[in-house]
């Protein structure tokens, strides 16, 4: 199925990946000759297309732009929740385990929601309430129109009792009081009044397509954290850069 031939997809590229990063921490040329030898076949069969000389370039570039991006978005949600008070392993874990469920079943990646987790854990006072806020958010973004960052400061604004701008897409919040908003009760609303928007849109062809793409992405994600996460190779970056501080400085 094509839910299946994309989870084979991601499980080949993650396979592929650890074998070569094996090889990398070697360090020696042959250990670089065989990470790619190794894997050769498959990534050229899962990349058929894309892999020709002159894409060889961006194909690597696409990579390292994929895993550079996840590994922003997860030191921003590893940030907010420092400065909240509230962060260890497993409430980061928690945070990824929610963003990989939401790319499951709709249109938005993992990587933008755990950004727009980090947002909303500004405005929430626990983590739980912060997963609710996105939550809700990703159902009024696709709802109303509005976009997500939007949908989730207007919703985070009314934790501290205010409507705002909020009023004007959803009536219905008009009739809570400054308790109530202040109580998480504009989630509650929202939450039941759009619960299940976000999932029913990827229903759509352009939905299919975008969530598609969310999980291309990731197998480009997974090859590129063998490039932006090897020691090997980090390394060499360093040195090179020393190298030319140095001839800079003569």
């Amino acid at each position: 199925s094509f839910k299946e031939g994309i989870i084979s997809a991601e499980q080949l590229s993650k396979k592929s990946g650890q074998k070569i990063g094996t090889n990398l921490a070697d360090g020696t040329e042959q250990g670089f000759k065989s990470s790619f030898s190794g894997v050769k076949a498959q990534l050229l069969g899962l990349a058929a297309g894309i892999l020709t000389v002159s894409g060889v370039k961006s194909f690597l570039s696409k990579a390292i732009e994929e895993a550079s991006g996840a590994e922003t978005a997860l030191i921003k949600l590893n940030i907010a929740l420092s400065n909240a008070g509230s962060f260890s392993q497993k409430a980061s874990q928690d945070f990824q385990d929610f963003a990989k469920s939401i790319q499951a079943t709709t249109a938005f990646g993992d990587d933008q929601v755990l950004g727009l987790s980090a947002l909303a854990r500004n405005f929430a006072r626990t983590n739980e309430e912060a997963i609710n806020l996105t939550r809700a958010a990703l159902d009024l973004s696709v709802a109303t129109g509005v976009d997500a960052d939007t949908a989730v400061k207007q919703l985070g604004g009314t934790l501290s009792g205010n409507i705002g701008l909020l009023g004007k897409t959803v009536g219905a919040v008009k009739g809570l009081t400054e308790e109530q908003l202040k109580l998480g009760g504009a989630l509650d609303l929202v939450a039941s009044k759009f619960s299940g928007s976000a999932q029913a849109s990827v229903n759509t062809f352009a939905g299919r397509t975008a969530q598609l793409q969310n999980n291309f992405n990731d197998v480009f994600e997974e090859i590129g954290k063998i490039i932006t996460q090897s020691p090997t190779l980090l390394r060499i970056i360093e040195g090179i850069s020393i190298a030319f501080k140095n001839v800079a400085d003569s």
